[in-house]
C-alpha cells in the first residue's frame, strides 16, 4: 500500500483563490438613509456589530464608499441582493 501523502494547503488555497476568487461588496453613499438605517441594514444582512455598522456608514459618508465585506462571488451577490431590498446603493468587484 503506497504511503499517505499530506497535501499542500498552499497550493490548495491557492488554486481556490483561482477557481473562487474573493469579491468586495462595496456600499456607496447617498443623501437618502440615515447612519441608523445603514447601520442597521448591515447589522441584519453582513452580520457586523451596530458599532462597526455606524463605522461602515461614515466612511461611506466621508469616502463616498466602503467595502463592507469581502467574500466569494455568489455571496458578494446574496449580501448585494439582500442590502438593496433596503434601497442601499451596492456594487461588488473583484478584489484582486
Amino acid at each position: 500500500m503506497p504511503a499517505e501523502t499530506v497535501p499542500d494547503l498552499a497550493l490548495d488555497e491557492e488554486l481556490l483563490q483561482k477557481l473562487l476568487p474573493p469579491y468586495h461588496v462595496v456600499l456607496h453613499n447617498d443623501d437618502v438613509h440615515t447612519f441608523d438605517e445603514v447601520a442597521r441594514a448591515l447589522n441584519r444582512v453582513i452580520g457586523v456589530s451596530l458599532k462597526r455598522g455606524y463605522e461602515m456608514a461614515d466612511t461611506v459618508h466621508n469616502h463616498g464608499k466602503c467595502v463592507v465585506a469581502t467574500c466569494r462571488k455568489e455571496q458578494a451577490e446574496m449580501y448585494r441582493e439582500r442590502l438593496e431590498a433596503y434601497k442601499l446603493t451596492v456594487t461588488i468587484e473583484p478584489a484582486a
